[in-house]
């Protein structure tokens, strides 16, 4: 788990637009980071973010047991990432106190209610995937957050097998947190190596619609989501949504389509359909990667919009 180069650039655009990086900031498990501090001020200098100033008498240190005697030695630690960006504390919480965290807990298991609306921000890269009871951890982060508090979430969404339990679809995110009535949903597709990090990658923001399978690539994709805590969600009474595409809402705005479409030039849309027919049968005959140009090109602008190499 860590905070890589395109996830720093991430956090950094949104940031920009809503600062939500403040107060008392909670990472699940103890992030490693990628970058050191002149890579960082050359990042923030790029979207003209104010650097904050780190405070005395605290153990800003990199301890990351890898990245001894390498290169990364000299790397931010994710407490001096998360202060220069600024949050006023930050706190790690792990399923134990081997890499040095605050908090000791399972996610699999409820937290305490001590810990009920604590955090302005929860940053997670990478901790989710290897929780076995995903519903549980879901309701223990939107409980430590506060009202108006804000997640960062970045986790495989496919090509990573048996890096974790699962690998998340963003409808999940999407579906879940808008059930509890969390706000200024958000989010990016990054594809890249899964397994060098330091390669670079492209990034995509992301439009969450009915339509499955947004990009195909035979690289590793990765999920990067944003939401906002308001004061709708309950925590005694969450709610388990039902998959956008098979919502009821849905449905009902198929059938409006379809009564417009009879209402319309019905030969045009039929033309289409046949011309779409065709085209799809042709590309069973045809190597698989102009199916992957093809799928990518009619999908690209209407649901992800490339934004960079990262």
């Amino acid at each position: 788990m860590g905070l890589l180069k395109h996830h720093i650039h991430t956090l950094c655009m949104e940031q920009k637009k809503t600062g939500f990086i403040k107060g008392k900031v909670l990472t699940l498990g103890q992030q490693s980071v990628w970058i050191n501090s002149l890579q960082s001020s050359k990042i923030f200098k790029n979207y003209n973010l104010k650097k904050w100033n780190l405070k005395e008498n605290i153990d800003y240190r990199n301890n990351n047991k890898y990245f001894k005697n390498t290169s990364k030695e000299n790397n931010l630690s994710c407490k001096a990432l998360l202060t220069i960006m600024g949050a006023d504390n930050v706190e790690a919480m792990d399923i134990s106190d081997y890499e040095g965290a605050d908090i000791i807990h399972n996610l699999n298991n409820p937290i305490s209610k001590s810990l009920f609306e604590q955090y302005d921000a929860i940053i997670d890269s990478g901790t989710l995937e290897h929780i076995f009871d995903t519903p549980t951890a879901l309701k223990n982060i939107c409980d430590m957050l506060k009202p108006d508090g804000s997640l960062f979430l970045a986790y495989p969404c496919s090509n990573s097998i048996d890096h974790g339990f699962y690998s998340f679809s963003p409808t999940l995110f999407f579906d879940f947190f808008e059930a509890n009535g969390f706000t200024n949903l958000s989010a990016y597709l990054h594809e890249g190596s899964p397994r060098l990090y330091e390669r670079k990658g492209r990034l995509f923001k992301y439009k969450h619609t009915c339509k499955e399978i947004p990009i195909v690539s035979s690289r590793g994709i990765e999920l990067i989501f944003f939401a906002q805590k308001s004061k709708e969600y309950k925590s005694d009474n969450l709610r388990k949504p039902i998959q956008l595409i098979y919502n009821e809402r849905k449905y009902e705005k198929d059938e409006e389509n379809l009564n417009s479409i009879k209402s319309k030039n019905l030969f045009s849309k039929r033309l289409i359909l046949f011309l779409k027919n065709i085209s799809l049968n042709i590309l069973l005959y045809l190597p698989y990667e102009f199916e992957r140009i093809c799928f990518n090109m009619i999908r690209r602008n209407k649901i992800i919009k490339y934004i960079g190499r990262f």
